[in-house]
């Protein structure tokens, strides 16, 4: 809820910040402050004669204070001095868009009933009433919904999820021409086109930041298990993934082979985060993208490791750490170490700290 400071005017305004429990990013609490400086911009960014309209009174006032302050930072800080933004409730999200939409719209009539009993509102048409079924057909209520949609997308919702969660209708035949629609007007493409571009920018940017399982990269995504994480990142439209998902094999081949004289698809399976009896994921991207395991030799494996590698290294202090990490690692004397380091750089360990700074992506493409 906004209050004017000074003329005790309040704005009752509906808002969504969601978080995943188990990211690095989630807090038990909703950041306000991306809200604010949302409307702020719009205050200050908007044409005054459009802020001149009942609706926009609030944004109107806050832009004389932004222009009557010098406008600049100056305006922007008696912005914040002069209005005060507050949580008054917290709604979880459920798993249908329009039920949580109308629960929000029941929430800020009660809050705006509330707050009209201690002074006046900036807007008196109720969420249900009036101003959510103008905001739902103007522009800006469609561009909610597109982002709904990109950020479904976005998190590996499949279509049949994703019309589940939007309410529409689905034919488990055909699909969904609305959803299809949908996703065209919100994107300018098509599913499996925007499915790859969002899904595939995500998993790249994790992999820079240095999440390298099945289980790590599946985690960010509400409606992705690591096995449809593998199917995605062995796509051949996902070269980066395919690329990944190499050097994560060869990795676990090396582990296997410590512990066992013999093993077999399954047992990578398990050992990467895939569901054993999804066996033939493995043996079916090995064959098309790398050998048969019978085939696989020592330096194949050294080959296909060697990107992940210059990706690891910035973050290792000890060449025998970053060995551990890619499972190439025994108890043996510096000089082998030496010559492993040489065989996947190239350089000395030193050498290729110094050179591979940059992201997965731009290595080895």
């Amino acid at each position: 809820m906004w209050t004017h400071k000074k003329s005790g005017k309040s704005y009752v305004y509906p808002g969504r910040t969601e978080q995943r429990q188990g990211t690095p990013y989630y807090r038990p609490y909703s950041s306000i402050s991306k809200r604010f400086q949302q409307e702020i911009n719009r205050a200050i960014y908007t044409k005054r004669d459009k802020l001149r309209k009942k609706e926009n009174q609030m944004y109107y006032d806050m832009r004389m204070i932004y222009d009557n302050a010098g406008r600049g930072q100056k305006g922007i800080n008696a912005i914040v001095k002069n209005f005060k933004l507050e949580i008054v409730e917290i709604l979880l999200i459920s798993g249908k868009y329009k039920r949580d939409c109308r629960i929000l719209e029941e929430l800020e009539d009660y809050w705006r009933d509330r707050a009209s009993e201690f002074g006046e509102l900036y807007s008196s048409v109720g969420g249900s009433a009036g101003s959510h079924v103008a905001r739902i057909r103007s522009p800006y209520g469609k561009e909610e919904r597109y982002a709904k949609v990109r950020d479904l997308i976005r998190h590996g919702y499949s279509k049949k999820e994703m019309a589940d969660y939007l309410d529409l209708f689905w034919n488990p035949l055909y699909g969904s021409n609305a959803l299809n629609n949908l996703i065209d007007e919100a994107t300018g493409m098509s599913y499996t086109a925007a499915n790859l571009k969002y899904v595939g920018s995500e998993i790249i940017n994790l992999l820079d930041s240095g999440i390298f399982s099945l289980e790590g990269l599946s985690s960010y995504f509400r409606g992705m298990d690591n096995n449809e994480m593998f199917s995605f990142l062995a796509s051949k439209n996902f070269p980066s993934g395919v690329l990944y998902l190499k050097v994560l094999i060869s990795s676990a081949i090396l582990k296997l082979s410590r512990e066992s004289e013999s093993f077999y698809y399954y047992d990578i399976a398990a050992e990467i985060g895939v569901s054993r009896s999804k066996d033939l994921y493995i043996s079916t991207f090995m064959y098309r993208e790398m050998k048969g395991l019978q085939s696989i030799k020592k330096d194949d494996l050294i080959a296909w490791l060697s990107p992940y590698s210059k990706l690891l290294v910035p973050h290792y202090k000890k060449a025998s750490d970053l060995l551990r990490a890619i499972n190439w690692y025994d108890e043996f004397d510096p000089m082998e170490i030496h010559k492993r380091i040489i065989a996947l750089f190239g350089v000395k360990f030193r050498q290729a700290k110094r050179i591979y700074t940059d992201g997965f992506l731009t290595l080895d493409l």
